[in-house]
């Protein structure tokens, strides 16, 4: 895949990389286990904030693949006879923002060249109305993915998420018929749940789907065991979580390049085979990616940003020359 020019990304930070590694690393399941089995079944794989598709850091000059670019390259590889869909929601309440994410999304998925048999609906909706649209496209009888990955908290609701837990299909295995539940990746925006705990209770409120009297007692109980917020805070919404799939969720936590925690990616999936080669091949291979390809341009741009923090501190415009 061949990046395009920054102007054409989102802009973001280093860190914003890990979480696409560890989603590459569960994807390649499909493409080097499941797609090599006989007769592989279709995969739809729903992105609601898919956003430019591309990805670019200021501080290191690194450009990578975002959520919706990984998808449709997974799509490419996924060796199927069946057809798979790929629902890409790209919105901004923002026009000319809009119209300029639209459009390089767009260009980059059309740019990986997918086969007929691989739909590509995009969409630029609100989310709650990006679930509708998607549940009335995918077939939930079949395996599929939904990608979680907001901005803020308050983006994704407790009820949005909760809408996409009911869209439960049904399939016959062995005789017996079975029940099947969307595999999600969730972005809990804990740094910016933390900040608001005792400001804006009601942000927690709405992303955990239960009010304050409730949440409260259970997050002060937890820190008295010796979790720190952010611990209690991922394991209320992992508790959320876990009767819809009878098993804890993954975690994987995501520092920035200074180190603090900037927030946890969740992955949930009912099918136990795909929960163990999450946990037994995706996350090792996430581990030897983060080791060898993210520290060393972590440490750069960390002190880029610094040297800039420094420099507005002394009253000076601070600029990044790439030659």
């Amino acid at each position: 895949m061949i990046p395009p020019p920054p102007e054409k990304c989102e802009q973001t930070s280093w860190h914003s990389a890990q979480k696409h590694a560890f989603l590459e690393a569960y994807l390649k399941i499909w493409t080097e286990n499941v797609g090599k089995k006989k007769n592989p079944p279709s995969l739809d794989i729903i992105d609601l904030f898919a956003s430019f598709g591309w990805c670019h850091s200021t501080e290191n000059n690194k450009t990578w693949p975002g959520t919706s670019i990984l998808s449709a390259q997974c799509l490419k590889d996924y060796r199927t006879s069946h057809k798979c869909l790929l629902f890409l929601n790209s919105y901004s309440p923002q026009a000319d923002e809009q119209d300029k994410q639209i459009s390089a999304l767009r260009e980059a998925v059309q740019g990986i060249q997918l086969d007929d048999d691989r739909a590509v609906i995009y969409s630029s909706s609100p989310i709650g109305t990006a679930v509708e649209e998607a549940i009335k496209r995918i077939r939930p009888n079949y395996p599929n993915l939904w990608l979680l990955d907001p901005y803020s908290s308050e983006d994704l609701p407790w009820e949005t998420v909760e809408r996409i837990l009911d869209c439960v299909g049904h399939y016959t295995k062995d005789g017996k018929e079975k029940k099947r539940r969307p595999e999600l990746f969730i972005t809990l925006m804990t740094s910016g749940l933390q900040r608001n705990i005792d400001t804006n209770p009601h942000m927690v409120s709405r992303a955990f789907g239960v009010e304050e009297h409730i949440w409260r007692p259970q997050l002060t109980e937890l820190k008295v065991s010796g979790m720190n917020t952010r611990l209690a805070l991922t394991k209320l919404y992992s508790d959320r979580l876990k009767p819809f799939y009878g098993k804890d969720p993954l975690i994987m936590e995501v520092p920035s390049t200074q180190g603090n925690i900037v927030y946890v990616v969740i992955f949930c999936t009912e099918h136990n085979a795909a929960y163990y080669m999450t946990d037994q091949y995706a996350i090792p291979r996430y581990e030897e990616w983060k080791l060898l390809e993210w520290t060393g341009p972590a440490r750069e741009e960390a002190r880029t940003k610094k040297v800039i923090k420094k420099a507005q501190k002394a009253g000076q415009i601070q600029k990044r020359f790439d030659i």
